[in-house]
């Protein structure tokens, strides 16, 4: 390789870098410009519940206790308590404290649909 091949190479590199840059820095800009954002750079709300409100997860109860929604009181007692010992304590003591305390979400998840599904039933 000659000189002259490094030089172009080494030109054709930087040229590379800055046009990707000045894209890169335009594509940025044009969301502050006041324009409305594109639907891609919107921000979704996560299925999944908050850390620092587990409880407030907006699936309906029996999605989360997995059960139709025209479920009897036994079917959905009968689904609370296969769920709920899904993540006891006693099974997830031996798990490292970041599984113990995602178990401890979905724990509080569970027992607020059933709490739901006990209201929605009538009892």
């Amino acid at each position: 390789m000659t000189i002259s091949d490094a030089s172009v190479i080494l030109v054709g590199l930087v040229t590379g870098y800055v046009l990707v840059s000045w894209l890169s820095s335009r594509r940025h800009d044009s969301g502050r410009s006041g324009a409305a954002p594109s639907p891609q750079h919107e921000r979704k709300e996560s299925p999944h519940p908050k850390r620092d409100d587990p409880v407030r997860a907006r699936v309906p109860w029996y999605e989360v206790l997995r059960v139709p929604a025209n479920a009897s009181l036994e079917e959905i007692k009968l689904a609370y308590r296969r769920r709920i010992a899904e993540y006891h304590p006693d099974k997830t003591s031996g798990l490292g404290d970041e599984l113990r305390i995602l178990a401890e979400e979905k724990s509080k998840i569970i027992n607020a649909a059933y709490d739901e599904a006990m209201h929605a039933v009538g009892k």
